[in-house]
């Protein structure tokens, strides 16, 4: 046998073949670092305190209109329970 001569130069690359199939999913890895804290926000309510008195104003109306119709809703009750009653005798009444 004779011996083997010099290698040639190497060709020009192929083209691309197809994507493979996906492998499976990996462990997931561990949580980073904790990011630095943000700014401080401001403290409680700001505003004029014409607004908060404003405010108060109407929180208060509101209590009282809130008061006044629960009053409202117990008288219509016993009216209702009085009527009742009343039907009631009429109904028993001989005619």
């Amino acid at each position: 046998m004779a011996k083997r001569g010099r290698q040639g130069p190497t060709g020009s690359r192929g083209q691309r073949g197809k994507r493979g199939t996906t492998g499976p999913t990996g462990f997931p890895g561990r949580r980073g670092k904790t990011g630095a804290a943000g700014k401080r926000g401001p403290k409680g309510v700001t505003g004029p305190v014409q607004r908060d008195r404003a405010v108060e104003l109407i929180e208060e109306r509101f209590g009282d209109v809130f008061r006044q119709l629960d009053i409202q809703m117990r008288r219509i009750a016993q009216i209702q329970v009085q009527l009742d009653q009343l039907a009631g005798k009429l109904d028993r009444r001989p005619a």
